[in-house]
């Protein structure tokens, strides 16, 4: 941003990280500031919405549906957004809107635990007890395959040059429908050892 003040890309970057860092003030203005540059850029847009949604007051509420509903608009096939919306819609008690979010977050990222775990919430609030319980059913297995994932993910960084960690690591891809993560990481096998079984 200091080498390039028009720099949208430089913009997002920084409300991105600020984002993640919990600094959702930071996150606010660097948004903004993109926004200035470029008032039509959907990732813009949606970071700012991102940024007010975490201040939980009805009027940032309000604005970051606003901002949401634009990028929806742009680009209807963003599960992010999709997905922040329905948090803020389930927030204000639009439990309908927020499954129609959902589903369609679901039907694009049919294994994203957040989205399982809100669907289970709306379908609640909506009172279908019975799919509400099937979904927090089907986040518990999400979980334990997450906690999998990261265990063998970080028996991976921990020893990037053993292989059979990264066997198992494709192993785990290829039997949860991953093709593409579990070819990558059969390919990185390869690469370091040709001759690997």
């Amino acid at each position: 941003v200091e080498q390039d003040p028009s720099s949208v890309l430089a913009y997002v970057g920084l409300a991105k990280a600020s984002l993640e860092t919990g600094k959702t003030a930071d996150a606010q203005d660097a948004a903004m500031a993109a926004l200035k540059v470029a008032p039509a850029e959907p990732e813009a847009m949606y970071l700012l919405g991102r940024a007010l949604m975490e201040s939980g007051s009805t009027e940032d509420d309000r604005t970051s549906l606003e901002l949401f509903d634009a990028v929806v608009t742009r680009n209807p096939r963003h599960t992010d957004v999709r997905y922040f919306r329905s948090v803020v819609k389930l927030r204000r008690r639009d439990t309908q809107g927020a499954i129609r979010d959902l589903q369609d977050v679901i039907l694009e990222q049919p294994y994203r635990l957040d989205a399982r775990q809100s669907y289970a919430r709306a379908l609640e609030a909506a009172g279908d007890r019975k799919g509400a319980q099937e979904q927090q059913r089907f986040a518990g297995e999400l979980a334990v395959l997450e906690q999998r994932r990261r265990s063998l993910l970080d028996r991976v960084n921990r020893s990037p040059d053993d292989m059979e960690a990264r066997c198992d690591l494709a192993d785990f891809y290829r039997e949860n429908q991953a093709p593409d993560r579990a070819r990558a990481e059969y390919q990185r096998v390869l690469q370091r050892n040709p001759s690997h079984a």
